[in-house]
């Protein structure tokens, strides 16, 4: 099919479907990712402020909670096939430059150009550098202030009622129970000897141990994990935020749910994140080009970690971070399954971004960070 008759078909579908003729917005369509999908929808109360109008949010059926969260700050919210939005996005129809009422954009800073080749979102690697993070180009990328404040996700009651409903069902003790995240369709997944001795740890330790099965992107060749000693379950994205609220933690890799729970900002979950690095960081690491999961791009743990990532959020909120090679030995695996379990933050593997005058970076910046969440 021709890019003339595709172009005809999308430009159809935005007249009829996604432009509302009594009130012009900005169009976001979102297709893949919970955390940048997050992040947009985090922004919105910012974003109408600086640009005015309403907001539009155009979303694949698995991503539409998400926007739901916050659905007091949207015009409308439009669920639509990922085949449809997946042609607007990649067909060539969205041009990268442009910044337009009634004019569709990804709500992602990839569709304004910014993916990992361009690096810039990635300085902070470098020694001395204190680069740009994922954050601060989300508010680079949609023209917003250096100063704007993400507001925290709204819980419809609804769901509230529904997760207390679902947590009775399995039998959730509150507060002494954690949530697995074995699956990741970002970074690299741990092997199953992993998490299994993570879940034998937890219930020596007297706690009820979870395990969600739902999140992976099909076709990418990655199965889910029955592990020894966990119940099972499958918590859909309106229900996860309120489940591990009830339960106390989670622990779970660098993913979009990871920074959608990160973005609830709650003290009521101790969130533990595993860094999942190589034993080794190849030299491409620091000089990369575009990839995904596999890529030397997650070989770095600060491209992983909120403290560097989400700086403002991760302030706010219980949690440590643990480098945990994926391609470790079944010894040092064994050990970091204890670590991780025990949330012991005096281990070596225990993550801290420090400022150059040794101080802790959230501590040292806790007055301005505050700010901005």
């Amino acid at each position: 099919m021709s890019d003339n008759v595709i172009f005809d078909k999308l430009n159809e579908i935005l007249r009829v479907s996604l432009r509302d003729p009594e009130r012009p917005a900005w169009i976001m369509l979102s297709l893949y990712g919970i955390g940048e999908t997050a992040i947009f929808c985090a922004f919105a109360e910012a974003f109408l402020k600086e640009h005015g109008h309403a907001v539009t949010m155009v979303l694949t059926p698995k991503l539409a909670p998400v926007a739901q969260f916050y659905q007091h700050r949207f015009h409308r919210i439009l669920v639509a096939s990922d085949e449809i939005i997946a042609t607007f996005l990649k067909s060539g129809f969205i041009k990268h430059d442009r910044f337009d009422l009634d004019y569709p954009m990804e709500a992602h800073t990839s569709g304004f150009g910014f993916e990992f080749s361009d690096g810039i979102s990635h300085l902070f690697k470098w020694p001395g550098r204190g680069g740009i993070s994922a954050i601060d180009l989300a508010r680079f990328v949609f023209r917003l202030p250096w100063n704007s404040r993400l507001e925290r996700p709204t819980i419809p009651p609804e769901w509230e009622l529904e997760a207390k409903s679902y947590a009775n069902k399995v039998g959730l003790i509150p507060g002494r129970s954690v949530v697995l995240f074995p699956l990741n369709n970002t970074c690299p997944m741990y092997s199953l000897d992993f998490w299994n001795g993570v879940a034998d740890r937890l219930i020596k330790n007297g706690y009820k141990v979870f395990s969600n099965g739902l999140g992976l992107i099909p076709g990418r060749g990655r199965e889910p994990l029955v592990i020894n000693g966990a119940v099972p379950i499958d918590l859909p994205i309106q229900l996860g935020l309120s489940f591990c609220k009830l339960a106390g933690r989670v622990i779970i890799g660098s993913n979009g749910m990871q920074c959608f729970m990160t973005m609830l900002a709650s003290k009521d979950i101790d969130i533990t994140v595993l860094l999942a690095v190589p034993s080794k960081i190849p030299p491409a690491a620091i000089n990369f080009s575009r990839g995904m999961a596999d890529h030397p791009l997650n070989s770095v743990p600060s491209s992983q970690s909120m403290q560097y990532q989400f700086p403002e959020a991760a302030l706010q909120i219980k949690s440590n971070e643990f480098v945990v090679p994926f391609d470790a030995g079944p010894d040092e695996l064994a050990h970091l399954a204890k670590v991780v379990a025990d949330n012991d933050a005096s281990d070596a593997a225990c993550f801290k971004r420090y400022e150059t005058n040794g101080k802790l970076f959230l501590e040292e910046h806790a007055h301005w960070l505050r700010e901005l969440f």
